[in-house]
């Protein structure tokens, strides 16, 4: 009989052999990264330089797996069996479930109705549910032939028949090694009704009706109802719409090479019913392809051909596409990068100028998680100085060379002045001339000079000129002739960009970044498709146009448009990347401080865990241990704390049925030394009681975590005179407006 680990026991105990097959398991198709997103709001969550440390390990090691050095983490964060089981049971993970998880034996919950009528070439869905581990495995018979294996419960016939009539049951099982229990649900008997219509004696548009062989009536109907149906017992003739579907835009042909992926497109209307569609190719349904859209991953000449799609109604009344034709060429199409990084700016508070964009915080954070996935290296900045974007923008440029993919993304207050875009920071002040702002395109202009394979640019700012701005003493901006570069801007020119308001929204987001990150999450989509899909969705807006009217819009300069963020890193290229970036500051960025306890005494402690949030920001989650103790209250005195780290920001958690309390870092990369905190501790007699009995201060030196380490503020030039570019830009007060649904 197997011994199964305690649900308490820390997942550092398990079993050597089951420790092994676990993590062997999570490594199969880097599955142990899809449980990492599982712990996304628990006291288990890390940061993403944590997460990419543990991916790291097989550059260091033959024999070193990323799943290992995840769980000994976890295990070293106190992790119990129960919390993994728990991971592992949201992903479904039964291969790896059976070693730690106890069977549970199988219960029906939900029995299939007792009985069914459906007309005929209508659908029949039967369902069931059943609990138990391993997890349930439905065999549908009808009678006493099997029809189905399905791991759930649910039968769906799309077209009722005669046939169909008669008695179904579900005999649901669960595999195990030594027996396959089972069980089986009430009989549940379908009865599939006739619906008899048959036509003679057609002339024009009148119709003579029969039902069961019975002559029921001459009747007149529009020219596009071809069907008619008189059910038995039943006073109404009914009219089946079947007019064919109009097609408004046909699939195009198509040329692209081994490797790479392709699109056909057919849109379509009909007056009165809801539309399907099947592609074709070679005049072969495809399976699975019942959308507008089929996506073509080119593997080979196999998939060269003609492709056709048939559109139709409920009543299978349909047409068919024109003909596109697909020409597969020889050479692959494979594009890869040496390395891809990206730099995020977002200004969301100002110091003297302009409203606080509250979205501009929540977008930065999502928008890091988004382009992390991607593979992206990622340097995220919140409430930037003009001087520290500067600096900014240079230790990004030193981690670019000719072959890498870069991303450069900015959020806040902005305008367009002299045709030039500018990003107001958060030391701007009001009347600042142009030379306090950031301007974006000698932001381009500096990139472009370590000429990137790729260089993408996303400005979420407002495009509305500002007048009565100083110009003067402006050096000129070096034009670009790369073919790498995509603008996506978040509007028109003269148009505002807007954001949801936090009377309507608790977490407010940006309108351009919510919609871009829900079309960066389709995988290869190349730049230019990124835009287009980007566009179908501010089409579909919610937002009143009217009043709040937005246009993203594009410039592109492109040469292989075929290149896509998801693009994969080429492991050779990156060997010599790696060689040019010995200066730059990328792998100190990504120090955190160790987690570790703070002892109360010789049984209770609190357990202090440090996650990137950005790269200037970092969470300090304190985790109470208490065994003896009833209660305590942590605090971090404002006056105790460096003034730059202002305002630190405490929040009381509940992770895993337990309180915790998140401590907010902002602004780190104006820390000078280390970061030292001086922890109050208040012990309580009771849970209820607010009579303190104990109070401790606990000093704790954190080092200097993060981006602290680059020295990002340091004037690198003599005087705001003697700048080589304008590095910024501003707008004014009323530039951006909350956006109303």
């Amino acid at each position: 009989m197997n011994q199964f680990p305690l649900p308490t026991d820390n997942i550092r105990d398990l079993h050597p052999r089951v420790f092994q097959s676990i993590c062997d398991d999570l490594d199969l198709g880097l599955r142990w990264r899809d449980l990492v997103e599982c712990a996304e709001g628990t006291r288990f969550e890390l940061s993403i330089g944590e997460i990419e440390s543990c991916a790291s390990v097989i550059h260091r090691s033959l024999h070193a797996k990323p799943a290992t050095e995840l769980l000994m983490k976890w295990g070293s964060m106190g992790m119990p069996v129960k919390q993994l089981i728990a991971f592992l049971s949201k992903l479904r993970m039964e291969r790896i479930l059976v070693h730690i998880r106890a069977p549970d034996d199988l219960a029906i919950t939900l029995q299939p109705n007792l009985e069914v009528t459906v007309d005929e070439g209508d659908k029949i869905n039967l369902t069931c549910e059943a609990t138990g581990f391993p997890y349930p495995i439905y065999v549908w018979f009808h009678g006493d032939r099997k029809l189905s294996i399905q791991q759930d419960g649910r039968l769906t016939i799309d077209q009722a028949r005669m046939s169909h009539s008669g008695k179904y049951i579900c005999r649901i099982h669960q595999k195990r090694a030594s027996e396959m229990p089972y069980v089986f649900t009430e009989w549940c008997n379908v009865t599939v009704r006739s619906c008899p219509s048959a036509f003679q004696e057609k002339e024009g548009n009148k119709f003579k009706l029969y039902s069961d062989n019975q002559p029921v009536s001459n009747i007149t109907i529009p020219e596009h109802v071809v069907e008619v149906r008189h059910q038995k017992n039943d006073e109404c003739i009914h009219l089946q719409i079947s007019e064919p579907p109009t097609i408004l835009l046909e699939p195009t042909s198509r040329s692209d090479a081994i490797g790479g992926h392709t699109l056909f497109v057919v849109k379509a209307d009909h007056r009165f019913d809801q539309l399907f569609y099947q592609w074709y190719h070679n005049s072969r349904p495809i399976e699975g392809a019942v959308s507008n859209e089929l996506r073509v991953q080119i593997r080979g000449k196999e998939n060269a051909g003609n492709y056709q799609c048939r559109v139709y109604t409920r009543n299978h009344v349909g047409v068919l596409s024109k003909v596109a034709m697909l020409t597969v060429e020889q050479i692959p199409n494979v594009f890869t990068a040496a390395d891809k990084v990206a730099l995020i700016i977002g200004i969301s508070t100002y110091r003297s100028y302009g409203q606080p964009l509250p979205a501009v915080e929540h977008d930065l954070y999502t928008t890091v998680k988004m382009f992390s996935k991607m593979k992206f290296k990622v340097i995220s900045l919140l409430d930037l100085t003009l001087i520290e974007m500067v600096n900014a923008v240079d230790e990004f440029c030193a981690m670019l060379t000719s072959e890498v993919y870069a991303v450069f993304y900015c959020a806040g207050h902005g305008f367009v002045s002299n045709s030039l875009h500018y990003l107001v920071p958060w030391d701007a002040r009001h009347g600042s001339d142009l030379k306090e702002l950031l301007c974006i395109e000698a932001v381009e202009a500096k990139i472009q000079q370590k000429k990137p394979k790729m260089l993408m640019m996303f400005l979420d700012i407002c495009r509305t000129g500002v007048e009565h701005i100083n110009q003067k003493n402006l050096p000129p901006l070096k034009q670009s002739s790369n073919a790498n570069k995509i603008t996506i801007y978040a509007a028109s020119a003269g148009e505002q960009a807007f954001e949801q308001s936090e009377r309507t929204c608790r977490v407010p987001r940006g309108i351009f970044n919510q919609y871009l990150l829900e079309v960066l999450e389709k995988t290869n989509l190349n730049a230019f498709q990124v835009f287009e899909s980007l566009l179908s969705k501010f089409k579909d807006c919610p937002y009143n146009r009217e009043k709040f009217p937005q246009h993203p819009e594009m410039t592109i300069n492109l040469e292989e448009s075929g290149r896509s963020l998801w693009d994969p890193i080429d492991p050779d290229k990156l060997k010599a990347v790696k060689l040019a970036r010995k200066h730059c500051c990328w792998e100190i960025m990504q120090y955190l401080p160790p987690n570790f306890s703070v002892k109360i005494n010789e049984t209770d402690s609190i357990h202090l865990s440090f996650h990137k949030v950005a790269s200037n920001v970092m969470d300090m989650i304190a985790h109470p241990q208490l065994i003896t103790i009833s209660r305590v209250q942590l605090e971090l005195p404002k006056e105790s704390m460096d003034p730059v780290l202002q305002p630190i920001t405490q929040l009381e958690l509940v992770q895993s049925e337990k309180k915790a309390i998140k401590f907010r870092f902002p602004n780190l990369q104006r820390l000078q030394s280390k970061l030292v905190l001086h922890l109050v501790i208040r012990l309580y007699a009771s849970s209820s009681s607010s009579e303190v009995t104990e109070t401790r201060v606990c000093t704790v030196d954190l080092g200097q975590p993060s981006i602290s380490n680059c020295s990002l503020g340091e004037i690198k030039y003599p005087s705001p005179n003697d700048r080589k570019q304008p590095m910024e830009h501003a707008e004014n007060s009323m530039l951006l407006s909350d956006s109303q649904a």
